[in-house]
């Protein structure tokens, strides 16, 4: 690919930066609506480079052995 995306997670990714679960991989009493759209949105963020990167990759002929 022309550029690095990571696409890898931690498990405290899923604390905030207190420590408490954000409600995603755990309890899901912490949830709301308005926390599911800000985790969808910055997956979406993340996801969107990786993908036009595979999108855009462009493979070099092999050379025949």
């Amino acid at each position: 690919f022309s550029s690095a995306a990571a696409l890898n997670w931690m498990g405290e990714d899923l604390q905030t930066e207190d420590g408490r679960p954000i409600g995603i991989g755990g309890d899901p009493r912490g949830a709301t609506a308005e926390k599911g759209e800000i985790i969808f949105r910055r997956s979406a963020k993340e996801l969107i480079p990786a993908l036009l990167s595979i999108r855009d990759w462009k493979m070099e002929p092999q050379q025949k052995r």
